[in-house]
């Protein structure tokens, strides 16, 4: 009499059935949306392995081992069972047949796509054929590779599942924890349309998204084709959130979502332990990619955001002045009609803000500030804030003996004369960029038939402009050389003051003390350093003089008068900018003196963490309630990231990578770590043999034939494929780094390069690169 094969829900261990079908096993018990079918056992695939090598000599090889395993009839009563399964479970349905090895889905080693599957089998006597060819594939020679350097070699067995078939929609690979940064709270899922072996052999992904255990979307990038329901992420996440309790560890888990109902194709443990956390934001709080692409505006936006924060910006900062900053520059850009609110549009981390989203803005909204300010009014507003500034010296001054809460009414009062005062120069800087521009344009024009060349020149001839910047670098030199001559005589006490007064303290020194000691520094030069603005503008006379007399009278009036409107513009835009800063060593000093007292009090871990506290954290914390000193040393963290990455960019926002690549290229973060080697193009298995130990290999794609390499190379990365495909699967199980997804990557490295690979960024730096025209 035929066995009957185990149905599906009631396998139990990995002794018996193997380790895919033990989870799917577990899972189906659960209650967890699972396909039906039934299950070829481990006993019989022993039984079947002992007849067929029965005549094989001890030494036979692996191809004589699978063609032994495939000539060799299956047993009559377990062909009969298998066709009752078959018909009872999967009738006149289609099949998926897939392997369920002993070694296979182990905590150890995933041995992904190593084993044979069979997709829409359409009758019993083709299974037959399939669980044939799955037995068969244990002695593959990159499987029996993979299971000596992951799984310890020794001798396989294999049960084979047989599952009704599903058709899927869209199908795709989720992990119950996030693959790069390893974190536990948040589950990562990628997808394609169709079935899923274009995203795990890495030919392609539909998108991907990060979601809570709750179900909630944290981020989703849309890359191509159809997007999935939105109803699909709760239910996946509220089955995922459930795996890792009941199947004892962290999952990696097949999905299907066909007919409106999704499905659990296979679960198996993630087989790489949690990275140490990297500074820097989590992929899931930055942007995602819109399903329609990005636009213009929202480039030019992103592309405002790295030129307006050209160095990381603190909480405190953010608050007290560098958004309402930034709000006006997006004001004075005047994105058509519609003016992006920086509150919603920037993405904060931990309070620190580390990108933006240009999806994220907010439709219909007029510019905040006015506009049209003539020059006169900002001149005269100019003015007002120096005075106030100036009247505000004395109490910066008296800090130490100030009480914490007038301390902090005072920060908040300079600060905001200091973001006011860029707000209004930012007003007008249109009509001061326009007039520039234009003089600029007539002395190129007059400049270019000279020879000369026009942006050098022009900035050699600004050097004769009489501007605050120039006044206050010629009132430091006299100081100095009258320190140098008489020492700290009253007079030169005075006059001290008297710089203090007029210029306020010298930008980056925060105090009389600071800008005193800057004197001295310079004083000790000596007698004989010459002003340097003063032979600045000797040189600009000389230069312009020159000009002169190589021009005809209509082309030296047109010199004269464009020459005029530079230096006009020049000093306006730097008169502006001396008002503008004139705050600043007032708010450095005020913080400065607030770090000192949050550091006694064992508030902070160093006297500048006061910028790393938002302004309602700084007040709530002179009043005893603080955050934990960890956090602000993870704030610290993630400013050292943005100095690092000023240019991040989200996944995708260059669809294309220019012709030659250049210096840094970008993907995906595949597998943490950093690598540097010679990088080494690989096309294909047949040129294996090119690659030596310690190199980094730079292909297309990859699929299980390449694990044989990953022992010996340094770092992989691949043109194609996601943080779910081969190459990052492999890559994180053996330890290196990789980075998927990379456009045009094969075309724009070359061969034999030096190459840097940071998976924990997603970048690949040439390390000889050189612009085109400048190699040596």
């Amino acid at each position: 009499m035929s066995p009957t094969l185990p149905v599906l829900a009631n396998v139990a261990t990995i002794d018996v059935v193997g380790g895919k079908a033990a989870a799917l096993g577990a899972l189906a018990r659960f209650g967890a949306p699972v396909p039906g079918g039934f299950i070829v056992p481990v006993r019989a695939y022993r039984e079947h392995r002992r007849r067929a090598f029965a005549r094989l000599a001890p030494l036979a090889s692996l191809e004589q081992k699978r063609a032994a395993l495939l000539d060799t009839p299956l047993d009559p009563d377990l062909a009969a069972s298998f066709r009752n399964a078959w018909k009872r479970l999967i009738r006149e349905r289609a099949a998926a047949v897939r392997s369920s090895a002993t070694m296979e889905d182990s905590a150890r080693a995933s041995f992904a796509g190593q084993f044979h599957t069979a997709l829409g089998v359409d009758s019993a006597e083709a299974g037959l054929a399939e669980v044939l060819a799955c037995w068969a594939s244990i002695y593959e020679p990159h499987a029996t590779l993979y299971a000596d350097l992951r799984a310890g070699g020794g001798e396989a067995a294999m049960a084979v599942i047989v599952q009704e078939m599903v058709w899927p929609r869209f199908s795709g690979v989720a992990f119950t924890r996030e693959p790069v940064l390893g974190c536990d709270e948040v589950g990562y899922a990628e997808w394609v349309q169709g079935t899923g072996d274009e995203l795990v052999s890495g030919r392609g992904v539909g998108g991907r998204v990060w979601f809570t255990s709750a179900g909630r979307v944290l981020r989703i990038d849309y890359l191509q084709g159809e997007a999935p329901p939105g109803n699909l992420w709760p239910e996946l996440a509220s089955h995922l959130a459930q795996l890792p309790a009941l199947l004892g560890c962290p999952q990696d888990v097949e999905w299907a979502w066909a007919d409106a109902r999704l499905y659990l194709l296979q679960s198996r443990p993630i087989t790489t332990a949690p990275p140490e956390r990297t500074p820097g934001p989590p992929p899931w709080i930055l942007p995602g990619t819109p399903a329609s692409g990005w636009t213009d505006e929202q480039r030019r936006l992103f592309d405002s955001w790295d030129e307006y924060n050209e160095d990381p910006v603190p909480p405190l900062a953010f608050d007290l002045y560098d958004a309402a900053i930034w709000q006006a520059s997006l004001d004075m850009l005047a994105f058509g009609d519609r003016v992006p609110r920086v509150e919603q549009i920037t993405v904060r981390n931990e309070a620190v803000p580390v990108a933006v989203d240009p999806a994220g803005r907010v439709e219909g909204v007029a510019a905040a500030f006015p506009r049209g300010r003539n020059e006169a009014n900002v001149q005269e507003m100019m003015v007002e804030w120096g005075n106030r500034v100036r009247a505000a010296q004395a109490d910066v001054a008296a800090r130490a003996d100030v009480a914490d809460e007038c301390l902090l009414d005072l920060l908040e009062r300079v600060a905001g004369w200091y973001r006011d005062a860029n707000v209004t120069r930012l007003l007008q800087m249109n009509e001061r960029i326009e007039g520039e521009d234009v003089a600029c344009a007539v002395l190129a024009e007059i400049l270019a038939p000279l020879g000369l060349d026009p942006e050098e020149t022009v900035e050699r001839l600004c050097g004769g402009v009489d501007h605050e910047t120039h006044r206050r670098l010629q009132a430091l030199h006299w100081l100095a050389r009258r320190l140098a001559s008489e020492g700290r005589s009253p007079g030169v006490e005075e006059e001290l003051g008297q710089f203090h007064s007029r210029y306020g303290y010298v930008e980056g020194f925060g105090s009389p003390e600071s800008t005193n000691a800057h004197v001295e520094r310079l004083s000790a030069a000596g007698l004989g350093v010459p002003d340097p603005v003063a032979q600045a503008r000797l040189r600009a006379a000389e230069l312009a003089d020159a000009i002169r007399t190589r021009l005809d009278e209509p082309a030296r009036e047109r010199f004269e008068q464009a020459l005029q409107q530079m230096h006009h513009w020049v000093a306006l835009r730097e008169d502006s900018k001396a008002q503008v800063h004139l705050p600043w060593p007032l708010v450095q000093a005020l913080t400065a003196e607030l770090g000192s007292r949050l550091l006694a009090r064992g508030v902070t871990n160093k006297p500048d963490d006061t910028w790393l506290l938002t302004w309602q954290e700084l007040q709530a914390a002179v009043r005893g309630q603080h955050p934990a000193r960890e956090v602000l040393l993870r704030r610290a963290s993630l400013l050292e990231w943005k100095k690092a990455h000023r240019f991040w960019l989200p996944p995708d926002f260059q669809v294309q990578a220019t012709e030659g690549g250049g210096s840094v290229l970008r993907g995906l973060s595949g597998s943490p770590g950093v690598a540097e080697g010679l990088g080494r193009v690989v096309r294909g298995p047949e040129e294996f043999d090119r690659v030596a130990q310690g190199e980094i290999v730079i292909a297309h794609s990859t699929n299980p034939l390449w694990t044989q390499i990953f022992g010996r190379i340094a770092g992989i990365a691949v043109e194609n494929g996601s943080r779910l495909s081969h190459a990052a699967v492999v890559a994180r199980e053996f330890g290196i780094p990789a980075i998927v997804g990379v456009p045009s990557l094969v075309k724009a490295v070359t061969d034999g390069e030096r190459l840097r690979v940071d998976g924990d960024v997603g970048e690949i730096v040439r390390l000889d690169w050189q612009p085109p025209g400048e190699e040596t």
